[in-house]
């Protein structure tokens, strides 16, 4: 998977430690699985995904099926947990 992101991104991402790795896990979900929200009228999606104590959010379109364009990327820690 090649994520395309801005160089302002990137250093954001640097910054919050969220990784290329972390990225590519929630995208992966939510294409594989459809759980994720669209922005009326564009092509961005947003999608999340808990990886350990974080819950990552990525805002995202797709450019094909190899190539995302990455728009946002931000995580939190939480110690909350959905209910079962």
């Amino acid at each position: 998977m090649n994520l395309e992101k801005s160089p302002e991104l990137s250093a954001l991402m640097e910054e919050r430690g969220i990784r290329d790795e972390e990225v590519t896990k929630v995208i992966s979900e939510a294409e594989s699985s459809g759980d994720k929200m669209y922005k009326p009228d564009t092509p961005d999606c947003l999608a999340k995904l808990k990886i350990d104590e974080a819950t990552y959010f990525v805002e995202y379109s797709v450019i094909d099926a190899d190539n995302f364009k990455v728009n946002k990327a931000y995580s939190m820690k939480t110690d909350f947990a959905e209910e079962l």
